[in-house]
């Protein structure tokens, strides 16, 4: 429905204050409490309890369980149009985002894939992060929750659903132009 009153473009996956004034589908963006009413899907959603995986134990304190996909519309890049999706059905939309026992913080979106990675390389469970060396932001491959029996539930462009045990969430399941910069490296 969202899609459908904003001519196709996806909301943003994080607020992206004080960079310029788009709004996440969830207000906030790092926090240790986030707010689903204040994001732009919630007039369709109208339900808060919609936000939070009943198997999440930070689930009541964050109000937030997923992470939406940056790499549809991340604060540094401009929102997809929906016909830019090449392949609905196999690009993620929303994953279970672990919360960071460490900052004590939850997110609104998820990093996503990494082009540095290769296209078939297994997306690791909280608390693994793999790095490429030397450890740079961008040389790394963040982790998704994986809280049903090391497995993680994962809401595809198209719609559908699907639970992803572990090893089995690729990295170009998460990039809408998959394989950019790692074909040429």
């Amino acid at each position: 429905m969202y899609l459908q009153d904003y001519e196709g473009v996806y909301p943003d996956a994080t607020d992206c204050p004080p960079f310029d004034s788009r709004q996440g589908w969830v207000a906030g963006f790092l926090a240790e409490t986030l707010n689903p009413e204040g994001g732009t899907i919630y007039p369709y959603v109208r339900n808060p309890q919609v936000y939070v995986c009943p198997s999440d134990p930070y689930g009541k304190r964050t109000k937030l369980s997923y992470g939406m996909n940056i790499q549809i519309a991340g604060c540094a890049l401009l929102p997809l149009h929906e016909s830019a999706i090449q392949t609905p059905s196999s690009l993620v939309l929303l994953v279970e985002n672990p919360f960071d026992t460490h900052l004590g913080l939850a997110s609104s979106g998820y990093p996503g894939g990494n082009e540095w990675f290769p296209p078939d390389a297994a997306v690791p469970c909280y608390p693994v992060k793999i790095c490429k060396e030397p450890v740079l932001e961008y040389g790394c491959l963040d982790p998704v929750a994986c809280r049903h029996n090391n497995a993680t539930n994962a809401l595809f462009c198209d719609g559908h659903v699907k639970s992803h045990p572990q090893g089995t969430l690729l990295n170009s399941m998460f990039l809408p132009y998959s394989g950019r910069f790692f074909e040429h490296m």
